[in-house]
């Protein structure tokens, strides 16, 4: 199974200007499975709203 994994910064408008990009490389790369990993933060609440898009299969949180 192939996962795409995309880091993004833990804003919301950073998060949505990424995803933009997300339905275009899923086309060209044709991944199983899109995974948003998240820099981790104390407000970790990006995965409710990334998750409401059906090209984002899971979100997760990091430190990087």
């Amino acid at each position: 199974m192939k996962t795409m994994k995309i880091w993004s910064a833990p804003g919301l408008g950073d998060s949505l200007w990424g995803i933009t990009k997300i339905p275009d490389m899923r086309r060209k790369l044709n991944p199983d499975k899109v995974n948003i990993i998240v820099q981790n933060t104390d407000f970790n609440r990006s995965d409710d709203f990334l998750l409401h898009f059906n090209f984002i299969d899971s979100v997760s949180y990091d430190d990087f």
